[in-house]
């Protein structure tokens, strides 16, 4: 059985900024076709838009709010909520909240920067 502790997995700065906590990935587990991680977005900052040439993605809301961008469309996110962002779309979120905006993200196939394109703003 693999169990992987969320406290043991030191946080990085990612390509779009975010604050990433990869907690399952082939990087650190026998798990191949995915990745979750939890994103840290802190309060009135924002990831850079970006979009994943092969990888579909989804944000899960664990907590705070925001504005989430997918291609041309935007709506406000809070706990709970589920976005899914399709590979070769743009995708952006804002914090917008006074806390820490924290979503997992569920990338398949697993998150690869090589397989990122950071986008004009």
């Amino acid at each position: 059985m693999e169990i992987l502790k969320r406290q043991e997995i030191l946080p990085f700065v990612a390509l779009d900024e975010a604050s990433v906590r990869e907690i399952v990935s082939p990087r650190n587990s026998s798990f191949k076709r995915g990745s979750l991680a939890e994103i840290t977005i802190q309060s009135g900052m924002t990831i850079v838009p970006h979009r994943h040439r092969t990888t579909d993605e989804m944000y899960y809301v664990l907590e705070g709010a925001g504005l989430m961008q997918v291609g041309d469309e935007q709506a406000r996110v809070v706990p709970g909520d589920a976005i899914v962002i399709p590979a070769q779309t743009r995708h952006q979120i804002w914090n917008e909240g006074q806390r820490d905006l924290i979503f997992l993200a569920i990338c398949v196939p697993a998150y690869r920067d090589e397989d990122v394109t950071m986008l004009p703003e």
